[in-house]
């Protein structure tokens, strides 16, 4: 097939090993490699082509050379990606995977689909009414929740209401984003629905025993599944009792909103049923945040395929502008996820840097909060943390001229700053366990061949600041040996420890150790 010119979509590129055509009439011929590399099908009777799923259109050449055509294509557009890391080999297996799998992604214009593999329950101790007011809203958030509710209605996510339930819907300010653009989010305040709401009790992952499935990885691919809750249907008989108030009449939700108290358990139930084939092999998942790793680029084909299929079975969709394909470094849960290990975010890191001292005891608790996340970084946090966490306990009052105080402030903001990079755990590797005990602290350190793998720490309470030096340190390893269970157990492990005296004390450990320890089940 011969052609003057080949029209991609503006911004679309592909990648082609060409042979020059000296002294030819045309400027490229389109051959059957490319063609299959486009995943071409050519009806010859009606004059049409199809590429990645979309039809398009021959144009009739105006040479009129008569078997040349032009033709114009809606080809997949890469260029929504961050694809500038890829080398030549990945970048034509990520075409491919995308091309094979173009409907699997949510577009622009596109209208949500939902998945039936679920569906939300709200289940509720009353059906006591709730009534909540309509609030008054300046003009430009009534233009803006007229503008979210007629979407959200168009698209098939709430509908008009005559339920005897009413939730107050807020306007919230988002962060202004790089187009310097004021935009607001919509929230609907259901706590008072959630007061009546019965737990479901469906358990999300533990971000440490996720992260510790990495290891070994070479290739990380990262998964955003478009306005994943409104991707399931809420039972027909619940969606009453989502309705909210607006100066535009009463809606519910047909698709299940955020705000709901049991909205993250069917979400993580939807995940770990959809993927359970793949979950803790080639991926792993918290809630909306899916994370594929592979070894080699060939396993991590594959699993990509494998995940995709499984999604559009599902009928799922993704938005792949916030996707990452085939990374050597990403963002994951909070951390950098690399081959060589894990470290925190660093935009993370940031808010933490520019936080000031903090002078309320809701200040202190937000402070710990956002550096307690990082801990497994830090050796001895609760041994810096101390002088901060001593004012919140009843009836303390802070002084935010202590010395001390202010110390631990600055110390814990750099140490988060200047942390290590900790490596995956190998189980096929021993451990080594160093541990160390102070007067108000004890801590740990949980390494294979010398690198750290995570520190671990906790503060001594009043009784335990009474136990001699050496039964503190009986208790740092007694503490530590049972918080690193999930590493240790069944394994054969070494422990260090700079106090010589238990060196020469193998039986006979103090009853009162053994006995707080059991009793704070440690």
């Amino acid at each position: 097939m011969a052609a003057e010119e080949f029209n991609l979509p503006k911004n679309a590129r592909v990648r082609w090993k060409a042979a020059p055509l000296t002294g030819r009439k045309y400027e490229f011929i389109i051959g059957i490699d490319i063609l299959t590399f486009l995943n071409a099908h050519i009806n010859v009777e009606d004059r049409k082509i199809i590429l990645n799923q979309k039809e398009s259109t021959f144009i009739n050449n105006p040479h009129n050379f008569g078997q040349i055509y032009a033709l114009e294509t809606t080809d997949f557009n890469l260029d929504r990606l961050k694809i500038d890391h890829l080398n030549e080999e990945e970048y034509t297996e990520v075409r491919k995977i995308l091309n094979r799998f173009n409907k699997l992604f949510f577009k622009e214009g596109d209208k949500l689909t939902s998945t039936m593999n679920i569906h939300h329950e709200i289940r509720t101790t009353t059906d006591g009414q709730i009534n909540s007011k309509l609030y008054r809203y300046p003009p430009q958030h009534e233009a803006e929740v007229r503008r979210q509710i007629t979407e959200m209605e168009e698209q098939g996510i709430i509908r008009k209401s005559c339920s005897r339930y009413a939730s107050p819907l807020i306007v919230v300010p988002k962060k202004i984003d790089n187009s310097g653009e004021k935009k607001y989010r919509l929230v609907v305040d259901y706590r008072k629905l959630n007061e009546i709401t019965i737990d479901d009790k469906f358990p999300l992952p533990n971000i440490d025993s996720i992260l510790d499935k990495l290891g070994r990885a070479q290739y990380f691919t990262t998964l955003d599944l478009a306005k994943g809750y409104h991707q399931i249907l809420i039972r027909e008989k619940d969606r009453e009792k989502t309705a909210f108030v607006t100066p535009h009449g009463l809606y519910e939700f047909i698709r299940m909103p955020f705000g709901l108290k049991n909205a993250p358990a069917t979400f993580q139930r939807l995940m770990n049923e959809t993927l359970r084939d793949f979950i803790n092999k080639t991926c792993v998942v918290y809630l909306d945040d899916i994370l594929i790793f592979s070894t080699s680029l060939k396993e991590h084909v594959k699993a990509i395929t494998d995940i995709f299929r499984v999604l559009e079975a599902a009928n799922l969709k993704i938005q792949v502008d916030k996707c990452n394909f085939m990374k050597k470094e990403t963002e994951f849960l909070g951390h950098i996820l690399t081959k060589e290990g894990l470290k925190p975010n660093p935009n993370k890191i940031k808010v933490i840097q520019e936080l000031e001292l903090p002078r309320t005891e809701k200040q202190i608790k937000s402070f710990l909060g956002l550096t307690g996340y990082y801990r497994k970084f830090v050796k001895d946090y609760a041994k810096v943390a101390q002088p901060m966490t001593k004012y919140l306990r009843k009836g303390a009052k802070i002084n935010t001229k202590d010395p001390t105080y202010i110390e631990s402030f600055e110390k814990l903001k750099l140490l988060i700053s200047s942390h290590p990079i900790l490596k995956y755990p190998n189980f096929d590797k021993q451990f080594t366990l160093t541990t160390d005990a102070s007067n108000y602290a004890i801590g740990a350190v949980l390494s294979q061949e010398g690198h750290p793998v995570c520190f671990a720490s906790r503060t001594l309470n009043n009784h335990e600041r009474n136990y001699s030096a050496t039964d503190k340190e009986f208790l740092a390893i007694l503490w530590s040996v049972n918080y690193l269970r999930p590493y240790l157990y069944g394994r054969r492990f070494k422990i260090f420890t700079d106090h010589q005296p238990i060196k020469f004390l193998h039986t006979n450990i103090e009853e009162k150790i053994c006995r707080q320890d059991i009793n704070d089940g440690c």
